[in-house]
């Protein structure tokens, strides 16, 4: 279930005995110990707001419905961590919405969203974008059936919401950083097959008959579950818990 508190990261704080706060944006980038200990505490006493995204239509329409009627279009950051399975608590990616998880996970044609339901082939809002961005389609197909939880955090201005997605990343090191460098080879050296995953249903049907044992091509798409245990660090039961 849904946690409606709102967090506003950036004026709250962990205990600060050696004046962590006192430290810039730009400063956190290199002083790694201290950049960790605020992303742990960030992630322990947070704010967050947890949602159960079933990798399904109708998994996006109940998400649909439960972030829409928060109506939230503000600076946000996402983690989003399978739940089951041989991921799972792997965090799959994470990402920043300048306008709200609710614009760029639903509202937008070139959102997440519709990127996953073009890659199965359940909407084609995605048109425009499907041939330029074929590593997503291939990255959400890979996820389709999957039970996954998108974690949310509210942030009180644009700069706080990129320190922290750039913090975020380093901390875990989500399956989307290996993947996305994996796939971009996987197309440099098979430059054909980027037409046929990025054709409506094409990335999903690529991806079940490979797992199937009868693959559509010569070479094999990499599949995110190969990516386990690729991540820095997994999301804990203590995260997202300060809400």
């Amino acid at each position: 279930m849904a946690s409606w508190i709102i967090f506003f990261a950036q004026p709250v704080a962990p205990p600060d005995p050696k004046g962590l706060a006192a430290l810039g944006p730009g400063e956190l980038g290199v002083m790694c110990g201290r950049e960790l200990l605020k992303t742990e505490y960030l992630l322990r006493n947070g704010y967050w707001q947890t949602f159960d995204l079933h990798m399904t239509p109708n998994g996006f329409e109940d998400f649909r419905c439960k972030i829409e009627s928060l109506n939230q279009k503000i600076a946000q950051v996402y983690v989003h961590v399978c739940d089951e399975g041989i991921l799972n608590h792997e965090v799959l990616r994470i990402g920043k919405a300048k306008n709200g998880v609710i614009d760029r996970w639903i509202k937008q044609s070139w959102g997440h969203g519709n990127t996953f339901l073009w890659s199965i082939g359940e909407s084609k809002r995605y048109d425009s974008y499907a041939d330029k961005y074929p590593n997503y389609l291939a990255f959400f197909a890979n996820l389709t059936g999957l039970n996954t939880k998108l974690h949310i955090l509210s942030c009180e201005s644009i700069e706080s919401m990129n320190q922290i997605e750039k913090d975020m990343i380093k901390y875990f090191c989500p399956i989307w950083e290996s993947y996305k460098k994996s796939i971009k080879r996987y197309f440099n050296q098979n430059p054909e097959i980027k037409q046929p995953i990025a054709k409506y249903g094409g990335a999903k049907r690529a991806i079940i008959s490979q797992r199937n044992g009868e693959p559509s091509f010569s070479q094999f798409i990499p599949d995110v579950s190969d990516f386990s245990g690729t991540t820095a660090r997994k999301w804990k039961a203590n995260f997202a818990s300060g809400n």
